[in-house]
């Protein structure tokens, strides 16, 4: 029996040292490829007409300042159209957006709640409304807009054969504490370093679910077929398996205000979690059959993704690598194990030196203990039996705080201006 035990305690030892890693040569190759990315567009093009469409959801009390953000933008007030879809509101958020100066178009279906379903009926309801558009663009409700996002994303859009174009999702509110601290670190390098890993192997940015570009003519062929909790990758990855590369542009800019209390974090992290176990299951396969059918290796670069584990979760596997190590080998096997840390060590580093982080931002490296904490406490609720459940809205912290004042952009990164005047206009529509 004893035997029987220990073998098994190698076993098990042994798998998550090689499955440690795998992960890790994979993260350390796309981390590398991210280093040789070039951004490519055509400057000198004619601007694009676009349509910024909004989704929000009880949003009242910050969907004027991503409004006047979209409007302050160093762009044409007449090439742009902003359209938000008050979905399923029980606030103020319809009289509040059509004040600002958006065109509203209110939802309401207590059975297809989520971003995804509202999406898709904007597009297909309401396809007059963004026709004479070339472009349809996709921003949160809780977002700043860089003055220059719609030019760069025009003039990446010109570039023969791009359909799609992801910018960089940032973090507004990165100085406020330790969470979003390190949520700035981890979005550095998942949205900025593995959008530009995977474009140079071949497999595109992926959806990041804001400040998403499409052509016109793509999204009124598709709508938005992804309802999930994650319907941004799951849309992402029907994409790929069609052949359709999602093209990155790290210039195009948007900031969004992270989760600053457990309660938030919680419920964003556990509808991720479950989602993205679910996109494995359905996608795997797709991917698979797809890839024999038309050999692109882009399709195998997205099967690895899917079973990478995120940021936090490598780290954790990583230190149970250098105990397994240490059971089957010594101190001499756990030391060699420890260099498995320099993977996911050099790309969260490189997201930082990528997007020019500064000196004090490089001081959440000194809150990773405590986010890795709060997240081995968070696998053990799930073990236990904490799901997501239905659908739910992240709480702002506005919203948790009670404060009149909002937050506002780092000065050093956005400089105000102001605002451009759109006629006020105003739709509504129910299913």
């Amino acid at each position: 029996m004893h035997a029987l035990l220990t073998s098994a305690i190698d076993l098990f030892a042994w798998t998550a040292l090689v499955y440690a890693g795998l992960c890790a040569a994979y993260l350390l190759i796309i981390t590398t490829a991210a280093w040789f990315y070039k951004p490519k567009m055509q400057p000198g093009a004619p601007a694009l007409r676009m349509t910024v469409v909004i989704p929000a959801h009880n949003e009242g009390i910050g969907i004027v300042r991503t409004i006047s953000s979209i409007q302050r933008a160093d762009y044409s007030a007449t090439a742009l159209t902003i359209c938000v879809i008050a979905d399923n509101c029980t606030d103020h958020t319809a009289a509040s957006a059509a004040t600002a100066g958006a065109m509203v178009f209110e939802r309401f279906d207590p059975v297809n709640i989520g971003k995804g379903h509202a999406f898709d009926w904007f597009l297909r309801q309401h396809f007059a409304t963004y026709a004479s558009s070339d472009a349809v663009v996709f921003i949160d409700a809780d977002t700043i807009v860089e003055r220059s996002f719609f030019k760069i994303v025009s003039a990446t859009l010109a570039i023969p054969g791009t359909q799609i174009v992801q910018g960089f999702y940032g973090v507004l509110n990165a100085r406020e504490n330790w969470r979003t601290r390190v949520a700035m670190v981890a979005l550095n390098a998942f949205n900025h370093v593995l959008a530009a890993g995977h474009c140079v192997l071949g497999s595109g940015a992926g959806l990041r679910g804001n400040g998403m570009a499409f052509r016109t003519d793509l999204v009124r062929r598709y709508g938005w077929p992804a309802h999930s909790g994650v319907e941004d990758a799951e849309f992402g990855l029907r994409l790929l398996v069609d052949g359709i590369r999602i093209s990155y542009a790290p210039g195009a800019i948007v900031w969004a205000d992270m989760p600053v209390k457990s309660r938030q974090a919680q419920i964003q992290r556990l509808r991720w979690e479950g989602n993205r176990g679910r996109l494995r299951t359905v996608f795997t396969p797709r991917l698979i059959d797809s890839f024999f059918k038309t050999r692109r290796s882009s399709l195998l670069d997205a099967v690895l993704a899917l079973h990478v584990p995120p940021l936090s979760k490598m780290v954790i596997a990583d230190m149970l690598a250098c105990g397994g190590a240490f059971i089957i080998g010594g101190s001499g096997a756990c030391a060699a194990s420890l260099l498995l840390l320099l993977a996911p060590l050099w790309y969260a580093c490189s997201g930082m030196l990528l997007r020019r982080s500064s000196a004090r931002d490089w001081l959440a490296f000194l809150s990773v203990p405590l986010f890795l904490f709060w997240k081995i406490l968070l696998y053990v609720k799930i073990l236990a039996g904490l799901r997501p459940g239905k659908w739910q809205r992240t709480p702002r912290k506005s919203e948790l705080h009670d404060r009149g004042s909002e937050v506002q952009r780092p000065a050093s990164k956005i400089a105000d201006s102001g605002k451009i005047p759109v006629t006020e206009k105003r739709a509504a529509g129910n299913i």
